[in-house]
């Protein structure tokens, strides 16, 4: 007798004789199989949780170097700031850096693909956001970086801010 690849299930041909065992030895291997299913919940990952507060300096840079993004589908990440000025925020480094704009006290994005290093990141922004613009893609290997700056070159920031991030596996 034959068995499936995957879950070794039995595959009966003509020639094979039904036995109860394969019967119950198959039942028992879906069963395992769906209640492992039946546990398993999305569940949003969180990458980082920064709050820091800030006195009189012209950015604040929080390192994404750690997420790994080869290990994640989308991610969302989401701002926290002490009032309702506009800021500036910059994704990624070199050639793919993204720029937009974060109003209000809170805003986030969403970004995906991340596990395609050959699609280009999609952000989409929510809340206080502004659209994000690049003149080349962002890819996910250049999402190394969020970088919040104040809205002009002669301000500076000030003031408790956050910034975290969740990933959906």
């Amino acid at each position: 007798m034959k068995k499936t690849e995957n879950y070794q299930l039995s595959q009966w041909s003509l020639p094979d004789r039904i036995m109860m065992e394969d019967f119950n030895s198959d039942n028992a291997r879906i069963e395992a199989a769906l209640t492992g299913l039946e546990s398993r919940k999305l569940e949003l990952v969180k990458v980082f949780d920064v709050t820091k507060t800030l006195s009189d300096v012209s950015y604040w840079a929080v390192d994404l170097k750690e997420m790994n993004p080869k290990n994640c589908t989308a991610l969302f990440v989401f701002f926290q700031m002490p009032n309702t000025t506009s800021y500036s925020v910059a994704l990624g480094t070199g050639s793919g850096l993204h720029l937009g704009y974060v109003y209000g006290r809170q805003a986030g994005l969403m970004g995906w693909p991340l596990r395609n290093p050959e699609m280009s990141v999609t952000l989409i922004p929510i809340g206080g956001a502004q659209e994000f613009t690049t003149r080349t893609p962002l890819l996910y290997e250049n999402l190394n970086a969020i970088t919040l700056c104040p809205p002009s070159t002669n301000e500076t920031l000030n003031g408790t801010f956050r910034c975290q991030g969740l990933i959906i596996p």
